[in-house]
This record gives C-alpha cells, sequence and structure tokens, in this order.
C-alpha cells in the first residue's frame, strides 16, 4: 500500500488544524479536527515526536518501496495566523531538512495536493510508518485515538491499514 493512500486514510481524522480561536477538540464538515496551540497531550505528542526524529530519520536510510507508508507532519503556516499540521509523503532527508509532498488537501488554499515543503528535523509536528501492519511513531495519531469516542475508534481502524498498539 503506497502512500498516497496514506494521506487518503488519515484525512479524516489525522490531519490537524492548531488555532487559537477553535474549541479544544472540534471537527468541522471538511472533517479536519482542530486542537487549541496549548492543548498539552497534542503539545506533549508533538514533543515525543521531535525527541525521536532520529529513530525516523534512521528507517528514512533504509530501502523505502512504493508499499512502504513513510509520512512526516509539517506544521504550515496559514493565512489567518495559525498552523495546519499536514502530512506529507515521498519523504527525503538531507543536511537536517526534510523535503516532501503534501499528501492531502489542505484547508488553507495556499497550499496544494502534492506540493513539495520543507522542515527543520526539530520543527516537524510528527513522523510516523507503517512496519508489519503496526504503527511506528505517530504520536498525534496516538493522541488524537485516544480521545475519540468508541464508535469513532472503531470507524479510525477500519479505515487505516495499521493497528495501534
Amino acid at each position: 500500500m503506497g502512500s498516497r493512500l496514506l494521506g487518503t486514510c488519515l484525512l479524516s481524522v489525522c490531519v490537524l488544524t492548531m488555532s487559537v480561536s477553535c474549541d479544544a477538540r472540534k471537527q468541522p464538515s471538511d472533517g479536519i479536527t482542530s486542537f487549541e496551540k496549548d492543548d498539552a497531550g497534542m503539545n506533549s505528542a508533538i514533543s515525543q515526536a521531535r525527541s525521536t526524529v532520529d529513530h525516523f530519520i534512521t528507517r528514512l536510510n533504509a530501502p523505502v518501496t512504493d508499499d512502504d507508508m513513510v509520512s512526516v507532519k509539517i506544521a504550515m503556516a496559514t493565512t489567518d495566523g495559525s498552523f495546519e499540521h499536514i502530512w506529507c509523503d515521498g519523504v527525503v532527508f538531507r543536511e537536517g531538512t526534510f523535503t516532501a509532498r503534501i499528501a492531502n488537501e489542505p484547508r488553507d488554499k495556499q497550499y496544494v495536493y502534492g506540493q513539495q515543503v520543507t522542515a527543520k528535523s526539530g520543527e516537524i509536528s510528527d513522523w510516523m510508518f507503517v512496519e508489519n501492519r503496526k504503527l511506528v511513531g505517530g504520536y498525534t495519531v496516538r493522541y488524537m485515538y485516544s480521545q475519540m469516542s468508541a464508535t469513532e475508534k472503531a470507524d479510525f481502524l477500519r479505515a487505516v491499514p495499521f493497528a495501534l498498539e
């Protein structure tokens, strides 16, 4: 399963927008879940992703096939002054910088699906890869999952091609 499917699977529950004006957890009709910028759980997940990014970089140095799901979440400044945290695929890491392509349709229209973006390793919001159908990394995904109702959790697990452990 390619990373293009990853963007499709994660779009409705794992694209993250952090803005000052939203409720603590709000999912508007576009399926993008929003969190306040001071949400302690989300900020902890982002910190954990940043502190373990070397594990992801090591994985990127291993051969990546079209069947591998490898993705990095990058915070993109929006026109309203907040940030949209967007999953990106086609990830390459060189000289301390990730280069990747936006893997879903962003809310902020200054960005487009497939657009190439960059971020320093200390600026990413999350990273993930799937190994033996198990999610590795994906700290913001795990936090968002912990905030879902039982029905949302069941729907999520049916929609993604990996297990959460």
